[in-house]
């Protein structure tokens, strides 16, 4: 058997395996595989490539189409306005593992259908590659709700905070298939153990048996410890927006008071605006919940402005955007509060969401590698490749497996998490 051979099969292994681990990656949009269809050099480090949103419209009343402009000579319509989220790919999105073997070493069991390399490679590769997705995506969204718990069973989370993550979605007009929602262990243990007895006097079997519920609220139920947790310095004096907010702003400057000078917001950090509502997107109505967004990558406050970077899926705007955007009630201005959520508690993150909250994609990497045996396995958009080199000099084999893949954030507004306090 020779080289490629044993890299084929090596990557196909480790594809396997990784495939059957993965779980997030498979419950999001996964549009953009299709843009590697037909890549069969890799990728261009650097290129910017879309996620194509609908553009938004709003109805007029009547049966004429609008004001009629006499310098033009047209009626006057709304606006066509597409709204794409833009990104790049780069070797930061790449993840790699490699082991080496002497000539004798090689002979080991690498040929095996049981693989004694690739399988644990996948394992790992699956971990990675889901937690660095997962933090390109579910912490970059603005939409939460604190989690309440039940007092008489001691729990930090009940069913009840599930289901006011349902009514928000709903209230911001999501579609209501392909639903998920993701539970720390510890979360799922505490909701397990509620649900025994859900809407029956006798205990629900399937739970008692099984230790998880499978589908409530609407969503799909997946026990997942890939979860980041979220920790929220303490504020000393509330924030203030520092600088009128623009139409499409995908940052917020905030005034900050001596006292919090050098403190830190994780990204996933939610700020909320304490005088105005998120809005029903097809209704533009309040939604009933104040506007909140999440910190895009790690601030650092300073005394005076601190300027807090948003994502591009959910830049703010108002009534006035001329693409039918609108997201908030007004734009605040200076001087208008804002409140660092869970400010000084740490918490669990429990996500719900619709498939197209977020995008996700798994880039097929090249197999020319002047100089090395390559392979690649591609199954329902996923991919891993394997290559292996000799170094003469030291009698050295070495095995290398890639993966590469990104998370975007595609609609702020399709998902929403619940903050439970640790």
């Amino acid at each position: 058997m020779n080289n490629i051979e044993v890299n084929a099969l090596l990557a196909k292994n480790a594809l396997a395996v990784m495939h059957n681990k993965l779980a997030f990656l498979k419950l999001v949009d996964r549009q953009l595989d299709s843009q590697w269809a037909n890549n069969t050099n890799g990728y261009a480090q650097g290129d910017s490539y879309q996620i194509n949103r609908p553009a938004r419209f709003k109805s007029v009343d009547g049966n004429v189409i609008g004001a009629f402009n006499a310098s033009t000579g047209m009626f006057d319509t709304g606006a066509f306005v597409e709204d794409p989220v833009t990104f790049s790919v780069s070797t930061v999105d790449q993840k790699n593992i490699s082991t080496s073997f002497n000539s004798k070493e090689k002979t080991l069991a690498l040929r095996d259908e049981k693989s004694r390399l690739g399988e644990p490679v996948g394992a790992q590769l699956a971990t990675d590659i889901e937690k660095k997705v997962v933090s390109e995506t579910i912490v970059k969204g603005g939409g939460y709700i604190l989690a309440e718990g039940n007092a008489t069973l001691g729990t930090k989370i009940a069913v009840q905070d599930l289901l006011k993550a349902q009514a928000r979605l709903d209230s911001l007009a999501t579609p209501t298939e392909a639903r998920s929602t993701l539970i720390p262990p510890s979360a799922m243990a505490e909701l397990s153990r509620e649900n025994l007895n859900l809407f029956t006097p006798t205990m629900n079997e399937d739970v008692a048996v099984k230790g998880y519920i499978k589908e409530f609220a609407g969503s799909e139920m997946y026990s997942y410890n890939l979860l980041p947790t979220l920790t929220v310095p303490a504020i000393s004096t509330a924030l203030e927006v520092a600088v009128d907010v623009a139409e499409g702003a995908e940052s917020v400057t905030v005034l900050v008071a001596a006292g919090d000078n050098g403190k830190v917001l994780k990204a996933g950090t939610i700020l909320e605006f304490d005088s105005y509502d998120v809005v029903n997107p097809e209704t533009r109505d309040s939604a009933g919940y104040k506007y909140s967004f999440a910190v895009k990558a790690d601030v650092t406050l300073a005394t005076g402005n601190t300027v807090i970077a948003i994502d591009a899926a959910a830049k703010i705007y108002s009534a006035a955007d001329v693409g039918n955007r609108q997201n908030i009630t007004g734009l605040p201005v200076d001087g208008d509060a804002i409140t660092v959520v869970g400010a000084g508690k740490s918490f669990y993150m429990v996500t719900m969401f619709q498939e197209d909250a977020y995008t996700a994609t798994v880039i097929p990497l090249t197999t020319d590698l002047p100089g090395a045996d390559s392979a690649r396995a591609d199954w329902e958009g996923f991919s891993v490749r394997t290559a292996v080199q000799t170094v003469v000099g030291s009698d050295t084999v070495i095995h290398r497996f890639d993966c590469m893949g990104k998370g975007i954030l595609q609609r702020d507004s399709y998902a929403v998490r619940v903050l439970v306090e640790i």
